[in-house]
């Protein structure tokens, strides 16, 4: 898949390299043998016959669902499936089930914690602050790759996010106490990144006519990561 104009995750670049122009086989190469799913070419503007490379270590769907205008830039991204197979998921499949069984799950500790004492014992008692955390920065948590291939995710985490305001709100001293964590695993910064990727395109804002555009999940998540920096900043201060 080629997109003409677009790059995907312009601040995250796994490695770079610099290569003759229009020799792709071997960036579709590297891909294959580092597990890269794509990559971006930029061309020059000296007339040398070079260009740079850009290779980009997420998913292909994740590409091509975050990808964004930009002029001089070129995505390619690594195939996923070989000619003539599936590439939608199945309807009903036990994945999708999952995935909601797990939101459900986190969706009980939002209502459950919105009680201060209860959010003052999953802090004490069962250490969710620390969970949160994990499930953030890992590489294996919620990532932008995953929220991108399946909205199950994005669900999931913007329940998540629900659930770190209530901890930032427990009684205290639980409330500061979770806060401060919060702080200094710099959980503010990674929020307003995410928000940052997800409302600029090109290095300038999205217009505001596009935001109605987007279905009701990407605002959601939007006003849970928005709303987590608020409550930490709070909590903080109390």
């Amino acid at each position: 898949q080629v997109y003409k104009s677009f790059d995907a995750f312009p601040d995250e670049v796994e490695a770079e390299y610099e290569m003759e122009s229009g020799n792709l086989l071997i960036c579709y190469e590297r891909c294959a043998r580092q597990g890269y799913g794509g990559f971006v070419i930029e061309d020059t503007e000296d007339q040398t016959g070079y260009c740079k490379a850009m290779f980009k270590k997420h998913l292909p769907d994740a590409l091509v669902g975050m990808r964004r205008d930009h002029p001089g830039r070129t995505l390619y991204v690594r195939p996923t499936q070989a000619s003539g197979q599936q590439t939608t998921p199945p309807d009903g499949d036990e994945h999708i089930e999952a995935w909601s069984a797990w939101t459900n799950g986190v969706q009980v500790l939002d209502v459950a914690t919105t009680d201060r004492n209860n959010a003052a014992a999953a802090i004490g008692t069962y250490g969710i602050h620390e969970a949160i955390i994990l499930h953030v920065d890992s590489s294996i948590g919620f990532t932008d790759a995953w929220m991108v291939v399946t909205s199950e995710a994005t669900r999931a985490f913007t329940s998540m996010l629900q659930v770190a305001q209530n901890l930032t709100r427990a009684a205290a001293p639980r409330g500061h106490e979770a806060s401060k964590f919060f702080m200094e695993k710099k959980l503010h910064i990674n929020c307003w990144n995410r928000v940052r990727r997800r409302l600029m395109e090109n290095g300038a804002p999205i217009p505001v006519p596009r935001l109605s555009t987007f279905p009701p999940d990407f605002t959601m998540l939007i006003s849970a990561l928005v709303g987590t920096v608020c409550a930490m900043r709070e909590g903080a201060t109390e």
